[in-house]
């Protein structure tokens, strides 16, 4: 391969480190930025963009083997100038760590190799040529085509090898192979920094860089370790030299662990396009992602079965179903949900689902990167919902902004739960209806940074002041249903819980329990008040337990009867009531007088006062605290009411 460096222009160039800093403005890290930016890259290059077909996306991770060193030193750069080849060389050794990211099923660089010329697809024009494009396509996930910058900051040479099966200005399937470094010398004017490891060619007089093309190009490919692509199959593969990301630098790691930086990109990917991977919200095709280490591939997390992200997945599955129906706000009836359709100026946004459920304990995530000296957890845009720190534990209080790229625009924090031992999730995808719709999807796309990571305001007006707006205000009202004015009668609170909402106060309380005094045919009808303390979650031999501490300060010579009820319904699985009895469901498991929080269930079953759903509260338990211990398992979503009876 030749190098070919381009010249400076008599009216300048771009300022390529100035595209590179538009990233850093950002609060997510840089692997999640990076996920972001290349997933979205090969979603926005599928074939058919109004198909449903599926596209595959694989992150691999290795390291220089003897061969791949020699390939590197005698064929892809060996043309490398002096200065060039220093800046390179360390990065292409044997064992140093490389990066390939390869989608199928896209379009890949397709189009003509000249700025000039102008084809049905423009894709290799875009990515290699031109810089800080605008696309009009407003569900396409970028708006300023500084994307692929992405691919650079990742390399600490500042150098990709990128090969692609595509279709040619004619329309004809070619293979194409092309390399591309950033490096300015200090106070060269004569070259603009951007250099081609290319096959140079001439068009109008001058010359210019033009891809390897055909079986040379599926040579090089597989030089590099890409298998080639077949029959009709296109797509694109992008190697990155000497991959740095500062999540591991930042710990000492300048040469990173290539198996840790698997593992991060795996659950980036997880944790940024898990919408995607279930189809988006209009169902229209899934990105199937992979990450390889070597040969081996890296499954993190199955988002689906882990806390918090199955509880955004139901969220998302309600909404599937809304857009299918074309909106209904009937679509669930789980009384641990809620469903909207967000409007402005009476036309549809998008939909909103909210679930509220029992907090679980997180999943030793690989992203909880610890600096070795210090023992202090590194910056993550996800950390306070994904890892208890010193100051907080692992808290989901947020809504997933999605729209219809798949990937999570972002999560929204918002307030938390009034009841601390609760936390909630929530999907709001923009779906914009009508003829009209795309307009109004540009308000939140052109509202986007660089990094795609919030939808900004600069005012109070407009549709994407107002929807934020309203969803902040809905989910409020969710979270903490008591800023709605009710009393402690009306919202459940004195029998702990007549639903999800208001399942344990989040302070001590009076309650709402009223004791009879007279008991029998109900003489003397004065009444006395039971206090009830917040519920606290717990772990027996691995399982979910709750404890409620409740006691009768003022009997007045009389006892009380209350009553422990339980109703469930399986976590994001229907809304049929799960049998009391069903092995495994949540139930009640006795009532105590001391704190059932350590030992094994069969030492502390022993010391229940009761276990019978009813319970007495004689003279003898006046004033005491007294505790109703519940299985609570963290598949089911459960309701616990402690009742009082006459008597």
């Amino acid at each position: 391969m030749k190098l070919f460096s381009e010249k400076m222009s008599p009216t300048g160039t771009i300022n390529l480190d100035a595209i590179q800093k538009l990233f850093t403005i950002t609060e997510l890290d840089d692997i999640s930025v990076f996920v972001r930016e290349t997933a979205q890259n090969s979603w926005d290059a599928r074939k058919d963009k109004n198909s449903k077909l599926d596209i595959d996306l694989d992150y691999k991770v290795g390291k220089i083997s003897p061969d791949l060193q020699k390939s590197f030193d005698k064929t892809f750069f060996a043309a490398a100038t002096v200065e060039i080849k220093d800046k390179i060389q360390r990065y292409t050794r044997e064992g140093e760590t490389y990066l390939i990211v390869q989608d199928k099923g896209t379009v890949g660089l397709a189009g003509p190799t000249l700025a000039t010329e102008k084809g049905i697809k423009n894709n290799y024009v875009a990515f290699l040529l031109n810089i800080g494009q605008e696309h009009n396509d407003a569900s396409a996930g970028g708006a300023f085509g500084f994307g692929k910058s992405v691919f650079f900051r990742a390399s600490t040479p500042k150098t990709i090898l990128i090969y692609t099966r595509t279709r040619n200005a004619e329309e004809k399937l070619e293979s194409r192979f092309i390399g591309v470094t950033l490096h300015k010398t200090p106070g060269d004017t004569t070259q603009t920094g951007r250099h081609w490891w290319c096959e140079p060619g001439v068009a109008n007089g001058q010359t210019i860089p033009r891809p390897i093309i055909g079986s040379e190009a599926d040579k090089l490919g597989e030089l590099l370790g890409i298998k080639a692509y077949t029959s009709d199959e296109t797509g694109t593969s992008i190697a990155v030299i000497g991959p740095e990301f500062d999540n591991l630098k930042r710990i000492g790691q300048n040469h990173p662990d290539s198996k840790q930086l698997a593992e991060c990109i795996a659950e980036a990917a997880n944790f940024w396009y898990w919408p995607r991977m279930e189809g988006g919200g209009a169902q229209d095709g899934k990105l199937r992602c992979k990450v390889w280490h070597e040969n081996s591939q890296v499954i993190p997390f199955d988002y689906a079965e882990t806390a918090p992200f199955k509880a955004y997945k139901d969220c998302l599955a309600v909404i599937q179903k809304a857009v299918a129906a074309g909106g209904n706000s009937g679509l669930t009836n789980n009384p641990f949900q809620q469903f909207h359709e967000i409007k402005y100026q009476y036309k549809r946004v998008g939909y909103l689902c909210l679930t509220k459920y029992l907090r679980e304990d997180r999943q030793p995530f690989k992203s909880r990167i610890v600096d070795p000296d210090s023992g202090a957890v590194m910056s993550h845009p996800l950390g306070t919902i994904l890892w208890k720190t010193v100051n907080e534990e692992a808290t989901n209080r947020h809504v997933a902004l999605v729209r219809s790229p798949g990937q999570v625009i972002q999560y929204l924090r918002l307030p938390e739960c009034s009841d601390n031992m609760m936390e909630y999730a929530a999907v709001f995808f923009l779906h914009p209806e009508g003829a009209n719709g795309g307009e109004l999807l540009q308000y939140f796309t052109k509202s986007e940074p660089a990094a795609h990571d919030r939808w900004e305001s600069n005012n109070n007006a407009g549709p994407v002041a107002n929807t934020l707006s309203k969803i902040k205000e809905l989910v409020r009202d969710f979270a903490r249903p008591e800023s709605l004015g009710a009393s402690s009668s009306a919202s459940g609170l004195g029998n702990v819980s007549s639903s999800l909402a208001s399942l344990w106060s989040s302070g001590e309380g009076s309650g709402g329990i009223r004791v009879k005094r007279g008991g029998g045919g109900g003489g003397g009808g004065a009444t006395s008040k039971i206090k009830v303390k917040p519920g606290k979650l717990f772990a027996i031999e691995g399982v979910n337990y709750v404890s409620i501490q409740f006691s009768a300060p003022d009997l007045e010579g009389w006892s009380a009867t209350v009553k422990a009820t339980v109703k469930s319904v399986l976590y994001g699985g229907g809304n049929d009531d799960i049998d009391e009895d069903e092995e495994g469901s949540p139930r009640l498991i006795g009532w105590f007088e001391q704190e059932p929080s350590t030992g094994t269930l069969k030492m502390i079953s022993s010391q229940a006062l009761s276990t019978s759903p009813a319970f007495t509260i004689e003279q003898a338990y006046e004033g005491k605290p007294l505790y109703a211990l519940f299985l609570a398992p963290s598949k089911y979503w459960a309701e616990f009411n402690i009742l009082t009876t006459n008597g």
